[in-house]
């Protein structure tokens, strides 16, 4: 959890064997998490964003290593609680879920205020990947997540699924918002306004994966 990861006795941060999670296995996870939130009388809500909205929501893949999430503005209360009930739930689940299988390690790259911005739209956006009485998780919003992809393809940090799921997300953006194309110039502007890169090559290369899947273009080029 930020703001303090784990260490071990000699004071360095503690780096956790990953599994591959289904969907199944998730929930399972998450409904531990809400249990024992709700426990102490309290209910949180939090925002997934990564390959967790892709297996548990669109499921365009079957497995990730982690729930990446943010919150508008976390207590120490807050931080707490969310890391004990993760660590409750893996002592809890029938297979092993990773030290660091839920985390909010994105929230470093969002600034305070957007930050608190986007928490609001996601709520607005409302997709719920799961509902308990302790714990909320909804999906960020689409243009973001889309942004955050483009951001990693531009820094030549991508992995084999992110135009994938760059893809999907732009999906839903443009299906919600009953379009049919949108330009480069948008998408540039979106990517500007949460303070990533999108260059034309990133864009490109998500809208080759969103013909591939979709069998249409998503993105009206200049030439178009």
């Amino acid at each position: 959890m930020v703001p303090a990861p784990e260490r071990d006795p000699n004071g360095m941060p503690i780096v956790y064997e990953e599994y591959n999670l289904d969907r199944d296995i998730l929930l399972e996870a998450l409904t531990d998490v809400s249990d024992y939130i709700h426990s102490h009388n309290k209910h949180i809500t939090i925002v997934a964003i990564g390959g967790a909205v892709n297996v548990m929501m669109l499921k365009s893949r079957k497995f990730t290593h982690d729930i990446d999430f943010f919150i508008a503005d976390s207590t120490n209360e807050d931080a707490e609680m969310l890391r004990d009930a993760a660590k409750q739930a893996t002592l809890r689940t029938k297979v092993k879920l990773g030290g660091n299988w839920l985390n909010n390690s994105v929230a470093l790259m969002i600034p305070r205020a957007l930050r608190a911005e986007l928490v609001l739209e996601a709520i607005e956006q409302n997709d719920v990947l799961h509902r308990g009485y302790g714990l909320t998780v909804i999906a960020a919003p689409w243009k973001y997540a889309l942004c955050m992809k483009l951001n990693r393809i531009a820094a030549h940090k991508d992995k084999l699924h992110d135009p994938k799921d760059a893809a999907r997300y732009f999906r839903e953006h443009i299906i919600r918002e009953g379009l049919n194309q949108v330009t480069v110039k948008t998408i540039q502007e979106w990517a500007t306004y949460y303070t990533t890169q999108a260059p034309v090559e990133a864009i490109r290369k998500m809208d080759i994966s969103y013909y591939t899947v979709f069998m249409e273009h998503g993105v009206l080029l200049e030439h178009d």
